[in-house]
């Protein structure tokens, strides 16, 4: 048995049961009456979800990425999904789902499991007993250590006995090897942070450092007293004790501080880092799904789409139907311009049960006015059980954009009567009247009363006039306005343009401004009016 499968197994039994005994009694009467109280809930939940999204209460989440548009943005809330903190690394205490749907088995029941039970129950020497009838069955020396140190830390937590920690000080220091050592020192570490003795805990591996020469063993410890400097919330120092251990060092010689400083650097949303330290880590474990859905995870947020796209194929061959990884290997589709396979990844995340799936292809809906197919979708979404957070966010966008969509077909629609009697006029000066160059050579003002100069050549016209305009320092600039198109009765469609005046380095300083539009000579006020019939450029010139 490895140390791995001790901390995972003891440190939830001896630790989390503790500290949250209350409530998990709750949840044993919860989960006896899930079948009359679950349901309801549920319905309750996702009822206060859409009516808080629907009256903009939720923040509206990005798009998914992809051919994203200029007002979408890549976050992971809506476009990845963040893995939970037991599989792989948490950046958000608050994020989501459990992420990877390949969580091993619970272990079987160990030995050490029925003692801790006993000091629970306060029967210490019954507790005893089990105890050294339990490590009889193995004349592994190191076994022995961890279970010695498992045993005396639980008489510390579960048996108040303030000796367990003497005896685990005693046991490291007169360890038989350095690996007997570090098994004890492992346990201590946990007793010294349980007390809030962050001094003890550093010193101990400090001292194992400084007196081990086996790297193996010195690694595991800078780890360890990395994980210290972390609790206390020094990640400069967490950092620092890791990165002294890989310089100089080939990265297939330490994959496990590389995966340590990944995540150290999630902590600090340094993405680039995670994605590269990841990376370096599954060199020499390829297939650990965790890891693998780790880096590609940070990849993406760096924007290294390519091995966020290999990593997730390569986790998507050992687990074909892992529902986030679908999800996330789509988005980076899109992003390397494969929009069909982006879209049918969602579709089998969907199927896989990932709401967040069907969030996003609801997204790609709305992107192209899909809005009642996306409502459809949303909707059944929300009466999942554990619905995405991003369904409520996506219908919240859902019903903005097409409030937005109406309160701009209301404006069209009133720009387009304000100017439909400017237009009828421009038909009838163009259809019923002869062409009368003369009705344009007659102006000579502008909208300012500017001078105005035109021509006419073979039916062109070319009009132009200065404008001033305020500059900077209380300075004027001077714009040239120039006005041509083709005479068709007493009407011209015509392209105006509006620039400043002069050069820099014999270069034209550019455009202010351009635009196409109508125009005619009133034959009753004699005014040439010019306006343009876009909406984003509402445009309307007279001049004399």
């Amino acid at each position: 048995m490895n140390e791995n499968h001790y901390l995972e197994v003891f440190k939830l039994l001896l630790d989390f049961i503790e500290s949250n005994k209350w409530a998990l009694i709750i949840l044993t009467f919860l989960v006896f009456s899930r079948n009359h109280i679950g349901p309801f809930m549920q319905r309750m939940t996702r009822f206060a979800m859409s009516w808080k999204a629907g009256s903009g209460g939720l923040e509206v989440s990005a798009d998914p990425a992809g051919n994203r548009a200029d007002n979408e943005t890549h976050t992971a809330l809506e476009g990845y999904q963040e893995p939970s903190a037991e599989n792989i690394e948490s950046r958000d205490s608050n994020s989501e789902e459990n992420r990877l749907q390949q969580s091993p088995p619970a272990p079987n029941k160990h030995w050490l499991s029925e003692v801790i039970d006993k000091l629970k129950e306060g029967r210490e020497e019954e507790a005893e007993r089990a105890f050294h009838a339990g490590k009889t069955k193995s004349s592994d020396r190191t076994t022995h250590s961890m279970e010695e140190a498992i045993y005396q830390h639980a008489r510390f937590v579960h048996g108040n006995r303030s000796d367990a920690k003497q005896i685990l000080i005693g046991r490291s220091n007169s360890a038989a090897s350095g690996e007997e050592k570090f098994n004890y020192l492992i346990w201590l570490d946990k007793l010294y942070q349980r007390i809030s003795a962050f001094n003890d805990s550093e010193n101990l591996w400090v001292e194992f450092i400084n007196s081990s020469e086996d790297t193996t063993l010195i690694d595991k410890a800078s780890i360890k007293l990395s994980e210290v400097y972390r609790e206390t919330g020094n990640l400069q120092k967490a950092k620092k004790v890791l990165f002294e251990r890989i310089l100089g060092r080939g990265y297939e010689d330490c994959p496990a501080i590389y995966e340590e400083i990944a995540r150290l650097c999630v902590i600090e949303k340094d993405h680039e880092c995670a994605a590269t330290s990841f990376e370096i880590s599954l060199a020499s474990n390829e297939d650990n799904k965790e890891l693998l859905f780790s880096a590609a995870y940070q990849q993406s947020e760096s924007n290294i789409q390519i091995l966020s796209f290999l990593n997730y194929q390569t986790l998507l061959r050992l687990d074909p139907n892992n529902s986030s990884a679908l999800n996330n290997i789509a988005i980076s589709e899109g992003d390397l311009g494969l929009p069909g396979k982006k879209y049918e990844k969602f579709v089998r995340a969907e199927e896989e049960g990932s709401t967040l799936a069907t969030a996003n292809i609801a997204q790609l809906m709305i992107n192209v006015g899909m809005f009642d197919e996306a409502e459809r979708k949303l909707r059944w979404a929300m009466a999942q059980e554990n619905a995405h957070e991003n369904v409520g966010e996506v219908y919240s966008k859902l019903e903005k954009e097409r409030e937005r969509e109406r309160e701009k077909a209301e404006k069209l629609s009133q720009f387009g009567r304000k100017k439909r009697g400017e237009f009828r006029k421009y038909g009838n000066h163009r259809l019923g009247f002869e062409d009368n160059e003369n009705a344009f050579l007659n102006i000579t003002k502008g909208p300012n009363n500017e001078a105005v100069e035109t021509k006419v050549d073979e039916g062109i016209i070319n009009s132009k006039w200065l404008e001033r305009a305020p500059g900077v320092l209380d300075s004027e600039e001077e714009y040239e306005v120039t006005v041509t198109g083709k005479i068709i009765g007493r009407s011209a469609k015509v392209i105006y343009n509006k620039k400043r005046k002069g050069t820099f380095h014999g270069l034209s300083l550019g455009n202010k401004e351009s635009f196409s539009a109508f125009s005619y000579v009133d034959s009753a006020s004699g005014e040439w009016i010019i306006f343009s019939l876009d909406s984003e450029k509402d445009k309307e010139i007279i001049l004399t």
